[in-house]
């Protein structure tokens, strides 16, 4: 059994709860099995002043750089942030590991899907995401699209394309009652487009329907916003453990996902994994998780479209057999398995 020693640098649950600290969770739980020997660095500083962040980016760093040069590190893997002051950490970690720790593979994963439009949105950007990708040995994007977008941007030796998973996948689908109950599960960010959703609920024509929001607040202001604007049919509430989503998709006919920018939401393939039907915004690889001519997607920022697609949803005669295409699909492209054999194929390079 192979024996390499793996250094994660990342987010973990449940200190910050996002879909890349549950993906990074979901590897680690994978490479352990497997028998690889493990080390964990863990950020977390999303919710610290700028003086700790930049005290705790200095620490990480000298701990990445000595575990990786006194515990023989084969493989460094970290995520690749697509913002200026997250390409600035990453560069501050591997540039180091690059000069004296050679024989350490670096894999750097992308987890968003607006690349494209980051690289190309000012100069530097772009200058910045080369330097850390050619410092970069094996690159992990979410999908065979989000590859060709880098390869449209960079010439990148070698790249692998890793799928998100559910971990609440079913054995088989279960007939439902539809009952007007909605639920977004989403961290309170603007970007996340929670407001719009609001706004939507808020309306004459929709408050029949009823919508639970769960998530993390990371914007105070913006959260105390919301709480201003909702109406009686509207529940905002604070985030919940992961164990406990499943349960929450469950009571609910219907996920909404109504963000400006994704990847590909594992909050998505949760539902789908639940046979739970998704309402959701066009963006990133969401359109190519439902497959052609899916029925429920919505233009992001569009308060007024997505409020029609709710509508069209809440008509709609064939909830079931919805609810049985998503489940079949996900079992198809995005199961455990399939997961599982990807990550271990990456981490054998």
């Amino acid at each position: 059994m192979n024996k390499k020693k793996i250094l994660i640098w990342g987010e973990f649950p449940p200190k910050t709860t996002t879909g890349i600290s549950i993906s990074n969770q979901a590897i680690y739980n994978i490479l352990l099995d497997a028998d690889f020997t493990i080390n964990v660095i863990e950020e977390f500083t999303w919710n610290k002043s700028p003086l700790t962040k930049i005290m705790s980016l200095c620490l990480t760093k000298l701990s990445v750089l000595y575990k990786s040069l006194f515990t023989k590190t084969d493989l460094f893997y970290f995520t690749i942030s697509l913002s200026v002051f997250g390409l600035f950490k990453v560069m501050a970690m591997i540039l180091p590991i690059s000069i004296f720790s050679r024989k350490t593979k670096r894999i750097g994963h992308i987890h968003r899907g607006d690349i494209q439009e980051f690289a190309q949105a000012k100069k530097g950007n772009n200058k910045l995401l080369q330097f850390v990708l050619r410092r970069t040995d094996l690159l992990v994007v979410l999908s065979e699209q989000f590859k060709k977008d880098v390869e449209r941007l960079f010439s990148h030796k070698q790249i692998a394309v890793l799928h998100n998973t559910s971990f609440f996948e079913k054995e088989k689908n279960v007939k439902r009652e539809y009952n007007k109950n909605f639920v977004c599960i989403s961290n309170y960010i603007e970007s996340k487009g929670i407001e719009n959703l609001v706004d939507c609920f808020i309306d004459r024509e929709l408050n029949n329907l009823n919508l639970s929001v769960y998530g993390q607040v990371y914007d105070q202001s913006y959260y105390e916003k919301l709480e201003r604007k909702a109406s009686v049919n509207i529940k905002l509430n604070k985030a919940i453990d992961h164990s406990h989503i499943a349960s929450v998709l469950e009571q609910a006919d219907c996920l909404i996902l109504p963000s400006w920018n994704e990847g590909q939401p594992i909050i998505i393939l949760e539902a789908m994994s639940l046979g739970i039907p998704v309402i959701s915004t066009k963006v990133g690889d969401v359109p190519n998780i439902f497959g052609t001519d899916y029925p429920f997607l919505s233009e992001p920022k569009e308060t007024n479209a997505l409020k029609e697609t709710i509508r069209r949803f809440d008509a709609f005669t064939d909830k079931q057999d919805l609810s049985e295409y998503l489940f079949k699909r996900y079992k198809v492209y995005y199961s455990n398995e399939h997961y599982k054999e990807k990550v271990l194929k990456i981490f054998f390079i």
